[in-house]
């Protein structure tokens, strides 16, 4: 008996990341109403860097 020939399996990680997710799942939907450019100039104020 020789060695096997190797099964080839898809590569989870390498599917785009559209093709993951549920586009209708309610947080994704939600997501997108989040004005998100607003709620970092928001949070920013609260969360400054030490460094450099």
């Amino acid at each position: 008996m020789g060695p096997r020939t190797p099964v080839k399996e898809g590569d989870f990680f390498r599917q785009p990341l559209r093709e993951q997710i549920n586009l209708k799942h309610p947080l994704v939907r939600l997501a997108e109403l989040i004005n998100w450019d607003r709620l970092g100039v928001a949070m920013s104020e609260s969360f400054v860097s030490h460094k450099g």
